[in-house]
Order: structure tokens, then C-alpha cells, then sequence
């Protein structure tokens, strides 16, 4: 059954109001989001859809009052409801103003409402597609997670906005997506290893909501010296989040069990990032990481 929950309450009782939920259909608030069609009402008792147990619950008598519908294409989301105006009836000009309120409010809820699906969408196939990553290729079981979280260190010490490490974050998730094109018996194969970067490029740039992490996606695996692929690009050329990654990722490769590689200790592989910082890397944001890196974080 529908029902209507108090949520914005204004007036002496309104700390009591707050969450009291109504079902639709019962009282005038209900009949107005059952029907969809406004009311003015002079006299509330003498209202046959009066209910004392759903209209008299502000605790105090009902008198006149203007009750609007929120409407979206799906139908009723809510009403406004405002009871005993002070020095008379609530008038035509007064509904018409809570009207277009009560659609400008809709129309709120609505945007808000598709946001939230649209992030809800995004996150459950980001999981979708790092979970088929994690199981296609066991060397790179939890690579992604553990890229996402030691770039989340190098982000937050260089103060990175939220919006920003957000953005990193899925760029993290996914840098690998282009896996899941190649044979899994092809996946170490040079020729077809460094066409990982494009091909995620590829299956990600046109989906809008990651239309932005896909040159990150593209660019992970760039060398700060400009000897990298796939474009070669040199320094500051390549943009900051790739250049996160691509620290993050060597170091999980280097430190993790999972790895293709032979795992190395947490001493050795910072020695090695060190090494290669001017080189492979940002050394800027290799100093960065080995400042705020420990081995605590790295397990």
C-alpha cells in the first residue's frame, strides 16, 4: 500500500509531525494524492473525505485548507499541505502559487531521483565489470581495489578536490577493463598486453558517466620520460590521474602475492620506484607516495 511520510514540517508540532506516515487514500491529503487534482476547502469538517485520524493529527482543529499535488510522468510523489490560513481563506491566486510551487518541487525530486538512479547504475557496473576482471585474470584479483586505494594516498596528500578523487577512484576500478577483449592465453603477450590501454579507452570513453576517467584509462601506462605507449606522451603531458595510477599500479605488482610477477618487500619496491622517479614516473608524486606510504597501508 502507498503511503505518504511527513517530511517537511512547519509550525508548533512540527518536531511531532516529522516522519508520521499517512496512507493514500485516507483523509483530504490522501484523496489529493490519490486523485492528483487540487483542493481548497472552506470548512474541513463539513468535507466528506474529512478523516479526524489523518487531517486532525497536527492536533488542533481543521478549519480551512489548501492541499496540492506533486506530480511527475509516473504519478503522484507527494502533496503540499497547508491548513487555517490566519485572516480568511486560502484563495485562487494562492493555489495557483502553491501549484507551481508543488511542480517546481516535482521537478526537483525528479532530477534528484534520476541522479540518484544514474549513480546507482554507475557503481553496479563498475562492480559488474571489476568483478568479471577479477575473475577472468587471477593475477589481477584485487589489482584494481588496491590501485584505487594506494592512489586514494597520493590524492589526498596533494589535496585533490572530492570530485577529483572520485573520478580517480573509477579510473582506478577500470584501468584494466581492455583485459577482458584480449585471450586470456594472450594476456602477457607484449603485442597484445600494451593494447589494453585502447581497448579500455574504447569501451569506455562513450558511456557518459565515464566519459571523463577514460583518458586516465588511456594514458596509465605513459612513462614520464616520454618512453611509454600508447602515445608516448612525455612529463606533464600525461594527465595527473595516469600518473597516479601508473605509480600505484607498479607498486601493487611489485608488493602483491597475486601478481604475475614475483613479489618483492615493501622496502625493495619503494627502492625501486625511487629508482625509476624521472623516468617511468612523476617524481613529484613518487616523493608524495613515499612520504605518506607505509607498510601497514600496504597490506
Amino acid at each position: 500500500m502507498i503511503t505518504l511520510v511527513f517530511k517537511k514540517v512547519k509550525g508548533d508540532r512540527a518536531n511531532k509531525l516529522l516522519g508520521t506516515v499517512v496512507t493514500k487514500g485516507k483523509g483530504i491529503a490522501g484523496w489529493v494524492a490519490e486523485n492528483g487534482k487540487p483542493v481548497r476547502i472552506e470548512n474541513a469538517k463539513d468535507d466528506e473525505r474529512f478523516d479526524p485520524d489523518v487531517d486532525g493529527i497536527a492536533g488542533q482543529q481543521v478549519n480551512t485548507i489548501l492541499c496540492v499535488p506533486l506530480m511527475m510522468k509516473t504519478g503522484v510523489v507527494g502533496v503540499i499541505d497547508l491548513l487555517n490560513k490566519k485572516g480568511g481563506l486560502y484563495t485562487a491566486r494562492e493555489e495557483e502559487m502553491i501549484t507551481y510551487l508543488a511542480d517546481q518541487a516535482a521537478i526537483s525530486i525528479a532530477r534528484a531521483k534520476f541522479y540518484e538512479d544514474q549513480k546507482n547504475y554507475e557503481i553496479h557496473l563498475t562492480n559488474i565489470l571489476l568483478e568479471t576482471i577479477d575473475t577472468q585474470i587471477a593475477e589481477k584479483m584485487g589489482h584494481s581495489k588496491n590501485v584505487a586505494r594506494y592512489s586514494n594516498i597520493i590524492a589526498k596528500a596533494i589535496n585533490m578536490s572530492e570530485q577529483e578523487r572520485k573520478r580517480l577512484y573509477f579510473a582506478c576500478l577500470l584501468h584494466d577493463v581492455g583485459f577482458l577483449k584480449i585471450k586470456t592465453e594472450d594476456n602477457f603477450k607484449p603485442e597484445e598486453f600494451m593494447k589494453h590501454p585502447i581497448i579500455g579507452y574504447e569501451m569506455i570513453s562513450p558511456i557518459n558517466f565515464y566519459a571523463d576517467i577514460a583518458t586516465f584509462i588511456l594514458y596509465h601506462h605513459e612513462r614520464y620520460d616520454g618512453f611509454g605507449y600508447p602515445k608516448g606522451l612525455k612529463g606533464e603531458e600525461i594527465p595527473i590521474g595516469a600518473r597516479i595510477i601508473a605509480i600505484a599500479e607498479a607498486f601493487d605488482a611489485m608488493v602483491s602475492e597475486t601478481s604475475y610477477k614475483v613479489p618483492i618487500g615493501f622496502d625493495a619496491a619503494i627502492e625501486e620506484l625511487k629508482r625509476n622517479a624521472g623516468k617511468q614516473f612523476d617524481p613529484k608524486l613518487v616523493e608524495v607516495f613515499v612520504d605518506n606510504m607505509t607498510p601497514e597501508l600496504s597490506k
